[in-house]
């Protein structure tokens, strides 16, 4: 059985989902083909777009007909799994700050475009223009750790970082570089994600597994990219208190959404197989 729609996702983003989540090292184009049809896509539309994929280094072909996370989207992978290390990923603020700054000139509309995205996915907020991007020092990565996170999710060479102290009484500038994240309510984004994934888990079953996939693939999806792109602000700043509720949240759904991937993807290869033999 599957969607004759689309179930409004799209085949890029469910390819390479389907590759970190089920099987991070590799997949095959089969698998990949049969998961895809559940979701209302053809074969050829899955040939055609892991291929394209390979050609913009998202995917490899680690044998035949074999796939597997490039280098580049190994580092993506990376960083998207890292909401799975909750706060371990902090350290307490001492009243510093990371910064940097793009120059338009030095650098293409497009390079600009990536390291203004990869500033943006790692906390920084842009001050005075694209003159100054800062955030608070309070991540369990050094200067050069985090440099070579930015420049794996895109920021331009030139750009480099740079340590600001404030204190932690903020004062002056700070009480401005505060307001670069004052209107955006993390805390309620995440009590509502939370609400959502717990009405899911004690909702009862759907009788179309399909249906109870794609909508876990949806909840899923839109709580690691909230977890994700969450800044990461200090306490000080602003309370991480349903973040980390969140984030035990969305570890119980993930086994979730896991078992349903792989029980639906044995039961289609378990009719493949008995459909060969019946021939």
């Amino acid at each position: 059985m599957h969607y004759e729609q689309h179930t409004g996702i799209a085949l890029k983003p469910l390819i390479l989902n389907l590759i970190r989540a089920i099987a991070p090292s590799s997949l095959s184009i089969h698998a990949l083909i049969r998961a895809c049809e559940l979701f209302g896509y053809n074969a050829n539309q899955v040939r055609v777009t892991v291929n394209r994929l390979v050609k913009q280094d998202r995917l490899r072909l680690q044998d035949r007909g074999v796939y597997g996370l490039s280098s580049q989207g190994t580092e993506l992978w990376r960083f998207s799994q890292s909401w799975r290390q909750g706060e371990t990923r902090l350290t307490p603020w001492q009243g510093e700050w990371f910064c940097t700054g793009i120059d338009k000139k030095q650098l293409t509309r497009n390079e600009s475009d990536k390291s203004k995205k990869a500033l943006w996915m790692a906390g920084f907020r842009a001050y005075l223009g694209d003159s100054l991007y800062i955030r608070p020092r309070n991540l369990a990565l050094n200067t050069d750790q985090l440099q070579n996170r930015l420049r794996s999710l895109g920021l331009a060479t030139s750009c480099q970082l740079w340590i600001s102290h404030t204190g932690t009484k903020l004062q002056g500038p700070a009480l401005d570089w505060l307001n670069l994240w004052h209107n955006e309510n993390w805390q309620q984004s995440h009590e509502l994600s939370i609400e959502l994934l717990q009405k899911d888990l004690n909702s009862n079953p759907s009788h179309d597994p399909v249906e109870q996939l794609v909508k876990s693939f949806h909840l899923g999806n839109q709580a690691i990219e909230l977890l994700i792109r969450d800044p990461l602000l200090p306490n000080e700043i602003a309370s991480g208190d349903a973040r980390i509720l969140h984030t035990e949240a969305m570890m119980t759904y993930d086994r979730y959404g896991r078992s349903l991937w792989l029980n639906l993807l044995a039961d289609k290869g378990s009719d493949d197989a008995n459909a060969s033999t019946s021939h």
